[in-house]
Formats: structure tokens, sequence, C-alpha cells
């Protein structure tokens, strides 16, 4: 693989990231999936789905309690 793919490859990995990351911190706020999936130009379910997964993912590969891992997917975080 040549050195720029491999640059692209992560920048893209980063900007998924950070997308994930804020559509993690909308809803936390409050905001709806179906607002921030049209915010981000996407079908109405993306949100909703994608931010399940990483919350399975989290369940799954965390050593915490499922109750303090759903914590932090409820509105208003940790709180």
């Amino acid at each position: 693989m040549s050195a720029q793919r491999r640059i692209r490859l992560l920048a893209s990995s980063r900007a998924d990231d950070m997308v994930c990351l804020d559509i993690l911190r909308r809803a936390a706020m409050g905001e709806s999936f179906g607002s921030i999936s049209r915010s981000l130009g996407r079908p109405e379910s993306y949100a909703r789905t994608l931010a399940a997964r990483i919350r399975d993912s989290d369940l799954e590969e965390s050593d915490e309690p499922p109750e303090a891992v759903l914590r932090f997917y409820r509105v208003g975080g940790a709180s």
C-alpha cells in the first residue's frame, strides 16, 4: 500500500471517528437521532444505528458492568 493511500485511509478513519463522537455527544445532549441524521445528509436511521453499534461494541469489550456502560448512552451522559 502506498504512503499516500495509507494517509488517506488514516484521515478517513479519523474523520469517521469524529462523526461517531459528534453523534454520541449530540444524542447525549438530547438531540434526536433523526435530527442528527438529517443534519449529516444521511437516512433517518443512520445515527441511531451507528450509536447502537458503538454501544453494543462497548458492552462487549468493556470490563465495566453493563449498567455503567449504558449510563453514558442515556441523555445527559454519566450524570
